[in-house]
């Protein structure tokens, strides 16, 4: 008996992987992100949130890597409904009827995967962590 018995190729057997490791990616970012943690102020949840997601994504880094380059159809509509549950988190935690909390999942999102992505290829920067706070400062003063 081969994998082919139940994939019935090599794309079957992908997608099929693909599609667990959203799913199980999507589980543990729930357990890491979406927490009931009491936060003082918007600011704060901000600034641990994007702390989280960065170790999140680094520990993660080569299935993420996979992801984006990979065909769409299995993994996209599992990208959105993640991009649209951490939208609702961070309305929840920053009210703010000017936000477009999209666009702005996916601006932190970007920023997260290229610093690490950065972090990855190297070589060691002291400047990173300046620049990680420098981020954040920025999305402070934006959600004020």
């Amino acid at each position: 008996m081969t994998l082919y018995t139940k994939f019935k190729n090599k794309q079957n057997l992908f997608d099929q992987v693909m599609k667990y490791g959203m799913e199980k990616l999507n589980e543990d970012a729930t357990t890491i992100l979406f927490n009931d943690n009491e936060y003082k102020d918007p600011e704060e949840f901000l600034d641990t949130y994007v702390r989280e997601l960065v170790k999140f994504v680094w520990n993660n880094l080569e299935f993420f890597r996979i992801i984006f380059n990979q065909n769409r159809k299995v993994v996209g509509p599992i990208l959105k409904e993640c991009v649209v549950d951490i939208s609702k988190q961070l309305e929840t935690h920053i009210p703010n009827k000017k936000i477009d909390y999209q666009a702005f999942t996916l601006t932190i999102f970007s920023f997260v995967y290229m610093y690490n992505i950065g972090m990855y290829l190297g070589p060691e920067d002291a400047s990173r962590e300046d620049l990680l706070n420098k981020f954040i400062y920025n999305l402070k003063l934006f959600i004020q």
